[in-house]
């Protein structure tokens, strides 16, 4: 086959998230790629552009100069940022990466080192970004009003030597440039097995999981990935390259422990995934009174193997960390697994547990930590007076960083005290301590992310829920908060491709089909819509509840919030009904009368039902500060008023 060479500027375009679109949406995938199709042909025709071929979602295009091709690509992602922008339109994420250079033709393909280099520089672009090689940039910066910046050279595959990449500063990507992150070692630590002589002493192998996680988490330079993640491989007969391959991790740290009486022995493996050789093992054999010694010698020894640094107020902090009283401890340990049962009577006896602690040793300060997070639960559960919960939870926090001012979970409750009180700015400044204490402190990172979108910061939360996912990638909360925030953003490609995680992640649960309906809404899509809501329903027949709960209520609103948007009044009715039986006081009640009179469209009841929420603190749903279905209630000049009340930016619900 004949073929010819000659210099040519290369683009390439490709549609973030389309794959994962394609396989929950394959009609949807289609007309995303028509909607591409439609936007970028004139484009060509009025810059001398040839669309090579498709590859799927992704365009090769070759240009007869550097400038036409640079000229093509700002006015495309222009126009797909306006297409964005429009109301019920499907979004596009289009990133592009442009090169010029010889290239060779044969037959209607196109081959050559400037193909490859463009392929190569095309990811390195943000969605709705540009990113071109020095080659281009040297040609086309003198000529174009448009502003670029470099972001340093690229080790491209297949490329001997680095390239000088730059991007296209446009005015959307100007405030928040998309930020290099690291990638560092992942270690999960898997459930110690029990081998204690009695059953019952589970609660100690769980616990002392529990405290590796948290000990090692402040190791920098590693990410550790949290307890929720772990607990399903607890006795699983999966191998360590399954696992690691599940969590994205390149070590594990498993073993077994035995307690009898006031003596402990731990037996651990550190291992590598990749090799499934152990790089690290070790028995400690020691006194009760001994475990914290014993967990500050695996994080100094993983630290090592893995050549990262504990920091110095770290390493401090474990040396100087006194004992606690063993039986204390272990009343401690009780109270944290009742706590992450979550239910009433779990929580009660969480309490009661975190109670013993302390009255054994005064200056356990987890355990006035632990109380405090009881509590907390127990007023999200409607089960403690919200507002004398909050004033003793506080004390307890208090009393723990009076004890010690370098616990992270203290610093972390405290952060979420302070959002309670509207005191953003304080309550920032706690969780980015706990993180700074503790790098991979997944409550921190988590409460930082859920803050970051309520002051209207929106892609800095997604930037941090990104990082809480690496710290805890299995957690279908997680992933349906972030899922959930994409969707009120319009970016429902991206969406789209967490939801498919989310459903990977918990195909059973309720948060794929809540989510998932949120989704077809922000799209428009009846048909989706009706579907969640017949899987949502259906779900809940199985689980009947006592009519006269506050959680039977809310379950009734949000069936009636979801039957008015297919025109279902029915439902509102009834709901109505049930509001007008449940007691004014009722804790979280204020803001699922709210919500409810949002969806029926009396904007008057809302308000005023909205306002006693705020006064009450007890707004917590973060559908009202970015959801589509919503936007009414925003752009009325009342939620302005109920935004100051918070100490939010008027700005937070319009970003």
């Amino acid at each position: 086959m004949p073929s010819t060479r000659r210099l040519a500027a290369i683009m390439f375009t490709d549609l973030e998230g389309y794959t994962s679109l394609a396989h929950v949406d394959e009609s949807g995938s289609l007309r995303v790629l028509e909607e591409q199709e439609k936007l970028i042909r004139p484009l060509l025709a009025a810059h001398s552009g040839k669309k090579i071929k498709s590859m799927g979602d992704g365009l090769l295009i070759e240009f007869p100069n550097a400038l036409g091709a640079v000229k093509c690509a700002v006015q495309l992602q222009r126009t797909v940022h306006e297409h964005n922008a429009q109301e019920g339109a499907r979004p596009l994420r289009m990133r592009v990466g442009i090169h010029v250079g010889d290239v060779e033709r044969r037959g209607t393909d196109i081959l050559g080192d400037a193909v490859n280099i463009a392929s190569r520089i095309e990811p390195l672009a943000e969605p709705e970004g540009i990113c071109l090689s020095f080659q281009v940039y040297d040609l086309v910066h003198n000529k174009l009003t448009d502003e670029f910046e470099t972001i340093g050279p690229r080790h491209l595959k297949g490329v001997r030597e680095a390239v000088e990449i730059y991007r296209v500063v446009f005015p959307w990507s100007r405030a928040a440039p998309r930020p290099e992150v690291p990638s560092l070692p992942r270690l999960a630590v898997l459930p110690l097995t029990n081998i204690s002589p009695d059953p019952k002493d589970e609660y100690f192998a769980d616990g002392l999981t529990e405290e590796l996680i948290s000990v090692l988490s402040q190791i920098e330079g590693i990410r550790v990935i949290a307890r929720t993640s772990i607990n399903q491989y607890r006795g699983t007969a999966k191998s360590v390259a399954q696992i690691g391959a599940e969590l994205g991790v390149g070590s594990l740290l498993e073993g077994s422990v035995r307690i009898s009486r006031d003596r402990l022995r731990v037996t651990l493996q550190l291992i590598d995934v990749s090799s499934q050789e152990h790089t690290w093992s070790n028995s400690f054999d020691r006194a009760l009174t001994d475990v914290f010694d014993i967990q500050s010698d695996i994080a100094k020894h993983v630290a090592q193997v893995l050549r990262v640094t504990i920091p110095t107020r770290s390493l401090s902090h474990m040396a100087s960390a006194r004992t606690v009283d063993p039986q204390s401890f272990l009343h401690y340990l009780k109270g944290r697994r009742f706590l992450r049962e979550v239910t009433v009577s779990a929580l009660r006896d969480a309490r009661s547990e975190f109670e013993k602690a302390i009255s054994l040793d005064r200056l356990n300060a987890a355990a006035y930590t632990g109380l405090a997070d009881a509590i907390l639960a127990d007023i999200n559960w409607h089960t403690y007076p919200r507002a004398e919960g909050f004033r003793k939870s506080t004390a307890l926090v208090t009393q723990a960083l009076e004890i010690d001012p370098d616990l992270p979970e203290s610093h972390a409750t405290r952060g979420n005290l302070l959002t309670w009180g509207y005191d953003w700015q304080e309550a920032e400044r706690e969780y980015r301590l706990a993180i700074a204490l503790s790098p991979s402190c997944l409550s921190a990172h988590h409460r930082l992310s859920i803050l970051l979108w309520w002051t209207g910061r929106t892609e800095q939360a997604l930037r941090e829920f990104a990082v809480t996912e690496e710290i805890d990638p299995l957690s279908a909360v997680i992933l349906a908060h972030h899922t959930g925030l994409l969707a009120d953003l319009g970016r429902l490609t991206e969406a789209l491709a967490l939801l498919a995680r989310l459903k990977e992640v918990d195909p059973t649960g309720d948060l794929y089909d809540n989510v998932a309906f949120e989704i077809h809404c922000a799209r428009g899509d009846a048909k989706g819509v009706r579907q969640s809501i017949e899987n949502i329903e259906a779900r809940e027949a199985h689980r009947p509840l006592d009519p006269a709960t506050l959680e039977a209520t809310e379950r009734a609103i949000y069936r009636a919030i979801r039957g008015t948007l297919i025109g279902k009044k029915g439902a509102a009715n009834r709901a109505i009904d049930l509001l007008k039986h449940l007691p004014p006081e009722t804790a979280g009640a204020e803001s699922l009368r709210a919500m409810m009179y949002a969806s029926l469209g009396d904007l008057d009841e809302c308000f005023w039902w909205l306002n006693l929420a705020v006064e009450r603190h007890s707004l917590t749903d973060l559908n009202w500060v970015t959801a589509p279905r919503l936007e009414r209630v925003r752009n009325d000049p009342r939620f302005e008023r109920v935004l100051r009340k918070m100490n939010l930016p008027v700005t937070a619900a319009k970003t």
